[in-house]
């Protein structure tokens, strides 16, 4: 296993958790880095760390996003039911 294959870049992304990461397969010299995860797409990490550390920190991320998914389903499944309400007098359900 190369150096590189030992660490795991983290890099903007515009969706909840505003992150996302994987291993690196190859670092250029302008600081991009290429992701196995990604077929070896480029990208400008924010960070890197070792592996086990980037591992246990997408594992958390992920369990973060779910509980936020779950989230967000819960407050449109109450907005949906207030809208309802809101809308039954007129006979128009949404």
């Amino acid at each position: 296993m190369s150096e590189e294959n030992k660490l795991m870049a983290f890099w903007k992304y515009d969706q909840f958790p505003y992150l996302l990461g994987g291993t690196i397969t190859k670092v250029m010299d302008d600081g991009i880095v290429k992701i196995h995860e990604y077929g070896n797409s480029c990208f400008r990490p924010v960070f890197i760390v070792p592996k086990s550390q980037g591992e246990e920190l997408l594992n958390e991320l992920e369990s973060l996003r779910k509980e936020h998914r779950k989230e967000l389903d819960n407050i449109l499944k109450s907005n949906k039911i207030k809208a309802n309400n809101l809308l039954s007098k007129f006979n128009y359900k949404i």
